[in-house]
Formats: structure tokens, C-alpha cells, sequence
């Protein structure tokens, strides 16, 4: 995984970039700001979706991060689907996560040449 493009911001010792790009059975994909992921953050869960919100690295010590949030469904939650969600496909949301590049990927089991990154637009 590389950072793709000129940085587009610095803070202190992190420096902030727009995409990376990524090797998944032979073919090179991008991941950007904004745009939305299927990841399976363990096998006990539901495939749920991620976003992008920031990629970063960290001059130091050249780890490179991200940071996601992600949607559930409510029925993929502990707490399970209520009636106050409705009929609707409603997403619960869990709080911005940051991780490793590296280590978010490995959760991104589901990542493959035919599902992988799509953006919404409003």
C-alpha cells in the first residue's frame, strides 16, 4: 500500500494525503477520501461498511494510517433491530477508528477484483 499524490496537509509530525493505492489479487485499486469499503472486522461479524475519513502517515516513525467509520445494520448490533428503525435499511454508525494501513487491510477480507470500492455522491 502507497500513498498516492502530493501531501495535502501537515500537522506536526502527520502528514495528510487524499488516496492510496493497493494490491489485491493482482490488480491495482484506489482508495480515497469519502469513498466506502466492504470490510469484515472479524469473522464473528456481519460485513459492514467502511469510509475513508483520513489517511495519514507519520513522519517519525513512517507509519501510515487511517482513519474509517463504520455502518452497521442495526440487526448486525448487540442490541439488535428495534422498532423505532423501522422497515428501512437504517445504519448505525460507530465512532471515527483509526488504524493501521496494514492492519486495516487485514480486516478488508472481503476486498476482491469484483467488490471492493464504490462512492456515493449526493
Amino acid at each position: 500500500m502507497w500513498f498516492v499524490g502530493k501531501p495535502c496537509g501537515q500537522h506536526a509530525a502527520y502528514v495528510f494525503y487524499k488516496s492510496l493505492r493497493y494490491v489485491i489479487e493482482e490488480k491495482t485499486r484506489f482508495l480515497s477520501l469519502g469513498e466506502f469499503f466492504f470490510v469484515q472486522l472479524s469473522e464473528k461479524d456481519e460485513v459492514c461498511v467502511g469510509e475513508v475519513q483520513l489517511l495519514w502517515e507519520d513522519k517519525n516513525t513512517k507509519q501510515q494510517m487511517s482513519s474509517s467509520r463504520f455502518y452497521f445494520l442495526p440487526e448486525s448490533t448487540p442490541l439488535g433491530r428495534k422498532s423505532y428503525h423501522g422497515n428501512v435499511s437504517t445504519f448505525i454508525t460507530v465512532e471515527e477508528t483509526a488504524f493501521d494501513i496494514v492492519k486495516m487491510f487485514s480486516f478488508v477480507s472481503i476486498f476482491s477484483a469484483n467488490c471492493s470500492v464504490f462512492s456515493i455522491r449526493v
